[in-house]
């Protein structure tokens, strides 16, 4: 039940203190700002925010020959796909009249090279979908 899956915090607490949910908050963090910087360095990827405030990141794909409703039915095709394909699960979200691509770095596994890996999975189902 939901009562007990406190113990498990409640075990990692005694046994390593708050320091490591800390240290853990502070790498995810900056994974997700090395993720901002990754994708402002690509021409073909746009952000929502010129920096996110925590480890939520929206984005999308676009191409100067797309209009913006085709920019939107690519990135929520790319969406599916990847869900579907189950490598990669993010979500996505709308900001006005753009669809984004919207993931949260939080699984403490996570490195710079997974996030890469979903660059070049966004890009390659781009170019088969577009």
């Amino acid at each position: 039940t939901k009562s007990f899956m406190s113990i498990r915090v409640y075990a990692l607490w005694k046994a390593y203190g708050p320091a490591v949910f800390e240290e853990n908050v502070d790498r995810l963090y900056s994974l997700a700002q090395r993720f901002n910087e990754l994708l402002k360095a690509q021409p073909d990827f746009e952000t929502a925010v010129e920096r996110p405030e925590a480890n939520i990141l929206c984005y999308r794909l676009i191409n100067a020959d797309w209009s913006p409703e085709k920019t939107n039915e690519v990135n929520a095709a790319i969406r599916q796909r990847l869900v579907e394909e189950g490598n990669f699960f993010i979500v996505q979200t709308r900001l006005g009249d753009k669809l984004y691509l919207r993931s949260t770095v939080i699984n403490p596994m996570t490195e710079e090279s997974h996030l890469q890996d979903l660059l070049h999975e966004i890009r390659k189902l781009g170019s088969l979908i577009a």
